[in-house]
């Protein structure tokens, strides 16, 4: 099952339990077809905040819809924003199976992940936010970001 296709589940699934708390879900999508117009390395795209990000993968489309998609989340003012997307493989080679991958800049949000993962039994794993990669991926020649790190 995709991760749109799980959170769609999720979210019913959350209707049938009458949770008392409000969940909106965003599933940001694009077709990635080879044509004149498809992104190219070097190209430069605005995001909806503005921000502009150089190209310089082009199978890395989903970190591009997602950009914005996060940026429209806001629009809602969240207390928290959870993005559920399988977009990258290199997850899979740092934790394999044994555990999801979180990113999160909240104590808050983790430690409310953390003890729902042990309920579940579903493992997850905090990775690091650290500077470095903030560096490497507004390195760029063309915009003020890059869509893959350098």
């Amino acid at each position: 099952m995709a991760g749109d296709e799980r959170c769609s589940f999720n979210f019913y699934g959350k209707r049938l339990l009458l949770c008392l708390i409000h969940i909106l879900g965003l599933a940001p999508l694009c077709e990635n077809m080879v044509n004149g117009r498809a992104n190219k390395p070097g190209d430069v795209v605005r995001a909806k905040n503005g921000k502009t990000i150089q190209v310089d993968n082009t199978d890395a489309e989903g970190r591009l819809i997602l950009a914005d998609a996060l940026c429209y989340a806001h629009n809602f003012n969240p207390k928290a924003v959870v993005n559920a997307a399988t977009l990258t493989g290199a997850m899979d080679v740092a934790l394999g199976s044994a555990a999801t991958g979180v990113f999160t800049n909240s104590d808050w949000l983790w430690e409310h992940l953390r003890e729902a993962s042990i309920v579940t039994g579903d493992r997850v794993w905090r990775m690091p936010l650290f500077q470095h990669y903030t560096r490497q991926v507004t390195e760029s020649q063309l915009a003020d970001l890059n869509n893959i790190g350098k």
